[in-house]
């Protein structure tokens, strides 16, 4: 594309088509583009699963973090892991259910891991959409919490 002077290459995240051009052309939300000078669509790539593109003109692909999953390609944001599921890596494409005889916490019982003063728990697992896995606890275990 060109200024009244000169003309320059299309960044990343955008591609120009046409000879002639006053601007460049952003890959769209889902895809991108690590290349420069491109010079047409097919150049936006689309997304990965397990990954995930939020804005128009990206350069990069952003990966899932652990507690979120995407499984399917092109994609703006990756997905929670539902209730009672937990996802424990990045750039997952799905989420595992937390085993039988676990389930899914609350905040509160998420927030029983983390913290620093103490309680007991009896045979459990605490895992929810925020967890990034399953933490089985022995009988009269005890565990930190708010």
């Amino acid at each position: 594309y060109s200024s009244s002077s000169s003309c320059f290459d299309a960044d990343p995240g955008y591609y120009v088509d046409s000879t002639g051009s006053s601007s460049q052309i952003a890959c769209l939300i889902g895809t991108y583009n690590p290349e420069i000078a491109s010079n047409s669509s097919t150049s936006c790539l689309e997304a990965e699963q397990g990954y995930y593109v939020p804005n128009n003109g990206s350069s990069v692909q952003l990966v899932c973090l652990p507690g979120t999953y995407q499984p399917n390609f092109a994609q703006s944001s990756c997905i929670d892991a539902d209730s009672g599921y937990y996802v424990d890596s990045y750039q997952a494409i799905s989420q595992e259910p937390c085993s039988l005889g676990t389930y899914p916490a609350t905040s509160r019982t998420n927030r029983l891991l983390w913290s620093r003063s103490w309680t007991l728990c009896r045979f459990t697992c605490c895992c929810d959409s925020n967890s990034l896995s399953c933490r089985f606890l022995q009988p009269l275990f005890f565990i930190d919490k708010l």
